[in-house]
Formats: structure tokens, C-alpha cells, sequence
């Protein structure tokens, strides 16, 4: 056969498998539904990259999807942190959740932590806009999935202290030609630097299996860069 395309044994494992829809195809625009359209947007974000994922032409790879850990596992891996209900508010119900990560891929040599976050580029030239209010929620969406990514490192760092790690935040719905408006805002403490926005994976990116795979291959960039 000419058929080039990855057999079932040469595309990632991914963990668990993707659920069934639950969401109905599209709520009412009543405000009383905001809370629920907003659940669905962000859930069909993390699909569209769980989808590019699962095609990427490597059967060595396992895909994590949605991994938590609690307060007790974090213990577990940390040798060094001392277990006090009295000055750890963890340790008051170790089995609470500790950290997350929308996506932990497990690749040979190295594991690639992934955070999605569901934002839109905006039209500049829309004079409805508040175009600060936009770049202060850019700003604040990359600086939560760091803190997410953070976590996830050290917990990987305490197992292993020499793995190769590699940082990534995903924004599906974000396309690339407008990702000069990470840097744009007037007040300079929204601006991401070239590195962190290095990090980010946008629309093209994910739309394009080539692209995520090389994405996947970058050079190991850490939360601190």
C-alpha cells in the first residue's frame, strides 16, 4: 500500500481517552447561561488541542490529559517538605488537589508540560474595544498557566531532578499574526518578553500537526525564562 499515514501503534497514547460531548449544541444567548457557554468554549479549546495531539506521528509519546495531583502525592515527591497541619494548609486535607495540568506529554528524554487557555486575538481597529482591559487579560491568563506550569515542574523535579522539561501555553483560539498584542499594552508590566512568548503555542500551531511536533522538539524552556 501507498497509505503513509501513522497506523494506530505509531500516534501517541493518550490518557485517558476523550470523553463523549456532554454539552448541548448551543445554549441560549440569555445572560443566565454566561457561566455554562463559558465551560463549553473553554472545554472545546482543550479538545482542538487534545485533537492535534493524538495525531502527531509518534507512537513513543504518552499523552496525559488533565493530570492532577494532590497535597499527599506533592508529599510523596518532596522529601523535603515537612508535614504540619498547625503551618501548611495542604496538610489540613492532604487529599485536596494540589496542581494541574491540561496536558503532560511524556516523551522519550524529555516531558513537555502544556496549559490552555481559551482567548481570542481582538480587531485593534474595533473602537468598542477596551483594548488595555484585553491586554491586561492576556497578561494575567499567561501569568496563571506559568504558575500552573511551575507547579507541575517541580513536582517532576523533585522525581527527577535531571529531566529535560519543556513549557508550553496553548491558545487555540488565538491566531498568530495578531500575537504582537501580547506585547502591546501601554503599562510595561502586561508585556510578555520574546521568551515567554517563545512559550506560546497559537491557532496556526495546533491546526497544523507539523507545527505542534515541532513545537514539541523546541529547545527546553523553563517557567523562569
Amino acid at each position: 500500500s501507498d497509505d503513509k499515514r501513522p497506523t494506530d501503534d505509531k500516534r501517541p497514547t493518550m490518557l485517558p481517552r476523550a470523553p463523549d460531548q456532554t454539552y448541548i449544541d448551543r445554549y441560549p444567548d440569555s445572560s443566565d447561561f454566561k457561566d455554562e457557554r463559558k465551560r463549553q468554549s473553554d472545554y472545546e479549546a482543550e479538545v482542538m488541542v487534545y485533537r492535534a495531539l493524538e495525531k502527531l506521528p509518534d507512537g513513543k509519546i504518552v499523552v496525559l490529559h488533565n493530570f492532577e495531583f494532590t497535597h499527599h502525592q506533592y508529599c510523596l515527591c518532596d522529601q523535603s517538605h515537612l508535614r504540619d497541619k498547625k503551618t501548611c494548609k495542604g496538610c489540613k486535607n492532604s487529599s485536596n488537589k494540589e496542581g494541574e495540568c491540561d496536558f503532560l506529554i511524556l516523551c522519550p528524554g524529555s516531558i513537555v508540560i502544556i496549559e490552555v487557555k481559551n482567548m481570542s486575538h481582538i480587531e485593534i481597529d474595533d473602537v468598542a474595544v477596551d483594548k488595555e482591559e484585553h491586554f491586561r487579560a492576556l497578561s494575567g491568563t499567561f501569568k496563571k498557566s506559568v504558575e500552573q506550569r511551575k507547579k507541575i515542574e517541580y513536582l517532576i523535579q523533585c522525581i527527577d531532578k535531571d529531566t529535560t522539561i519543556c513549557q508550553f501555553t496553548a491558545y487555540p483560539n488565538f491566531s498568530e499574526q495578531f500575537k504582537g498584542q501580547f506585547q502591546a499594552s501601554e503599562d510595561t508590566k502586561l508585556q510578555l518578553s520574546d521568551s515567554e512568548l517563545s512559550t506560546v503555542i497559537f491557532h496556526e500551531d495546533i491546526v497544523d500537526g507539523n507545527k505542534i511536533n515541532d513545537n514539541n522538539n523546541r529547545e527546553p524552556i523553563t517557567a523562569g525564562t
